[in-house]
């Protein structure tokens, strides 16, 4: 079916569209990673009959909200064996940040992938196509999960953390006047990262520190800082200096 335009004024008389934010991969090893992230939002509802009514159309709609941050990707879906489904979500603004209708003309549940532009309250709202549209649905809300090249699964929830790193990492790389490549892959435990890296035919490792947000290189070394001792000197303490060392193999 055609996109549903005629919902959009219901949301704001002054809508500003909306985009779909791909992520891009990192070369990325974390704690967190072992655990899949868990849904922000489910929620089972019903269209019937006492729900809130489009004007334009007849048809029913709900409302479902939930709390987003700045920069969170999220999958948002709903399905239904009852009816076809829409979706859309609005920012407290009434801006329309994503919309779905059919996932592909062979399959009348909705999707769509968004990133989140601001702290706040996060409207969705769930339609049917017609206005005798009636029955169950399933709603999801997920943070987004990015695989690696190296099959790693990271929530996006991390992406600043790692990004940072990777940063402090290259633009110290940099300095020595290397323009190529970098590849950084990185292992947090708490407030220290250990990570390998390579560019061109040198590899390395580098230990970093999280200090008042910022991630901060402590040594560079050629492929001895997985020692607990070494760790533990550079100021690391010892139990987490045990984590980093056996760690996965980065």
């Amino acid at each position: 079916m055609s996109s549903k335009q005629k919902f959009i004024p219901l949301v704001s008389a002054t809508v500003i569209g909306f985009s779909l934010v791909p992520i891009a991969p990192h070369w990325i090893d974390t704690v967190a990673a072992q655990t899949p992230p868990q849904p922000l939002l489910q929620e089972q509802g019903m269209l019937e009959e006492g729900d809130k009514v489009l004007a334009d159309d007849d048809s029913l709609y709900d409302v479902h909200q939930f709390e987003g941050r700045a920069g969170q990707s999220l999958s948002i879906s709903v399905e239904s064996e009852d009816f076809d489904t829409y979706l859309l979500l609005s920012d407290v603004n009434g801006n329309v940040l994503g919309e779905s209708d059919d996932i592909d003309p062979e399959n009348t549940n909705s999707a769509f992938t968004v990133e989140l532009t601001e702290d706040g309250t996060y409207n969705i709202i769930i339609n049917g196509y017609e206005a005798s549209d009636r029955g169950r649905y399933n709603l999801t809300v997920t943070p987004l999960e990015i695989v690696t090249s190296e099959g790693t699964i990271v929530t996006s929830e991390g992406t600043d953390d790692l990004t940072a790193i990777e940063s402090a990492i290259a633009d110290t790389i940099r300095q020595d006047g290397y323009q190529g490549q970098i590849d950084v892959r990185p292992y947090m435990v708490s407030n220290y990262a250990l990570a390998t890296y390579a560019y061109g035919e040198v590899a390395g490792q580098a230990l970093l520190k999280q200090e008042n947000g910022q991630w901060t290189i402590v040594s560079r070394d050629g492929g001895s800082l997985q020692d607990v001792n070494m760790l533990v000197e550079l100021g690391v303490p010892r139990e987490i200096a045990e984590e980093l060392a056996i760690g996965p193999d980065i």
